[in-house]
């Protein structure tokens, strides 16, 4: 993958996870990079994968491919490094 192809999807996990009020670390966002990135040229960023999360992402074009494995590292990223945007009224 080229830096310019990593950064693009950086910005469509960004917008996805600031799109649900919440914002996630640099570091755990490079981690959900590699675990999708065997998948990025099927990745679809119209669909609306937001509304659940990473993890309907993984599984959605991971499809078959999907490993146990990386799923938990994902919700284990849900879980503890992306946190509520606070908000400003």
């Amino acid at each position: 993958m080229t830096n310019a192809e990593k950064e693009e999807m950086k910005e469509n996990l960004k917008k996805g996870i600031e799109k649900r009020g919440k914002e996630i670390t640099e570091k755990d966002l490079l981690k959900v990079v590699e675990i999708l990135e065997p998948f990025r040229e099927i990745i679809n960023w119209n669909y609306d994968w937001a509304r659940f999360g990473l993890s309907e992402l993984y599984l959605k074009f991971g499809n078959f491919e999907a490993e146990s494995e990386k799923l938990f590292k994902i919700v284990s990223i849900k879980n503890s490094g992306i946190t509520h945007q606070p908000r400003i009224f």
